[in-house]
Order: C-alpha cells, then structure tokens, then sequence
C-alpha cells in the first residue's frame, strides 16, 4: 500500500510540473524544444552566411552576391519563424532584418574603402533599436534586454570584421567563436517565452 501512495504522489507532482510549465504559472516556464532548436539554427546560419558574406566581400572573392543572396533569405527564413511566435509580423520582421543586413554592408563598403563608417554604424544601431522595439512587445521579451543583446551582436560582429581587415587571423577566430556563443544566446531568449502543451 505504502509503494502505491508513492507512486501516486510522484504521478500527481508531474501533473502539477506539466499543467505550470504548460499554462505559464511557474516561476521558469519550459521552453519549447522544437522553437528552441529552429531559433538556434536559423540564427547560427544568420552569423554564418554573414561571416561568407564578409570574407567574400573584403577579399574579392567570387561569390560574394551569391553569398549576399543566401543571407537574405535566411532574414526571411527568420521572420517567417518570428511570425510562428507572433502571428503578424512576418512583414515587417523580415524588413528590419533585412535592413540589418543591408546596414551591414554599407559599414563594410566604408571599411572596404577606406570612408568614415560613423554615418552607418550609427543607423545600424538605430535599426537594431527598431528590432528590439518591434520585436519585444511582440515576443513579450523585456526591450532593455532585446536592445543590449542586440548591440552586443553588433558589436562581435564589427570586431569579426576589424579582425579580418587587420589580417589577424588568430583574433579573427576568437572574436568569431565570441560571435557564434552570444547569438545562441540571444537565439534562446527569442524564444523563452515560448511554452508548449504538455507533453512536447
């Protein structure tokens, strides 16, 4: 009888476990793995295809409009994922991405040239300030965070691409290994207010 009653009570904690983690009541609500797992892989290839982008452009080498074209469509693959979450934002979701990513390559046609960048670093932020703006309510993320994680992504890159244009290599791959490590984490919190039913 005793051997029951535990199993009974092991049985009725995981309800109570599913049913908080399902209906948003707990403290730390689970994370969908399934939204998990595609924000993480959307946004690996995000700084990827940026990363081909970028050695492709500053080296003249070929390939670098077909390069351009990929992370493109990953800013689509992105705001369509987004709109699984926020139903309605694929549009303009996609648009600022791909803001993002046009921001991106004004800085490194300045770099490339040799111009002030001042101009166009200050309007990539100012986008990433509008992601987070549009992006945060939406998602009900905190947009104080969304912004800082934001600038931070911007700012890894920016060192990836100094890094490449001083030649050094060795500083290259940790400011890359630095980039890759802060966009899952940023990947993760996408999605962190994203709870599945029980059981997943």
């Amino acid at each position: 009888m005793s051997l029951l009653i535990i199993v009974g009570v092991f049985i009725i904690i995981g309800i109570i476990v599913c049913m908080r983690s399902s209906e948003g009541f707990g403290s730390a609500p689970a994370v969908c793995p399934k939204a998990q797992k595609t924000s993480r892989n959307l946004w690996y290839y995000h700084v990827a295809y940026t990363r081909d982008y970028l050695v492709k452009y500053l080296d003249n080498l070929a390939g670098a409009d077909d390069a351009l074209a990929v992370l493109m469509k990953n800013q689509e693959d992105l705001g369509a994922f987004i709109d699984t979450m926020a139903p309605g934002t694929q549009t303009l979701a996609t648009n600022l991405l791909k803001e993002h990513i046009a921001g991106a390559g004004a800085i490194l046609a300045d770099a490339k040239a040799s111009r002030d960048m001042t101009n166009n670093i200050d309007a990539w932020y100012r986008n990433a300030d509008n992601i987070s703006r549009t992006l945060a309510p939406a998602l009900r993320l905190s947009e104080p965070m969304l912004r800082e994680m934001m600038h931070t992504h911007l700012q890894t890159t920016l060192d990836e691409a100094t890094k490449h244009l001083q030649g050094d290599r060795c500083g290259e791959q940790e400011a890359y290994r630095k980039v890759v490590e802060h966009i899952l984490k940023m990947a993760d919190y996408l999605v962190s207010t994203k709870v599945c039913k029980c059981p997943q």
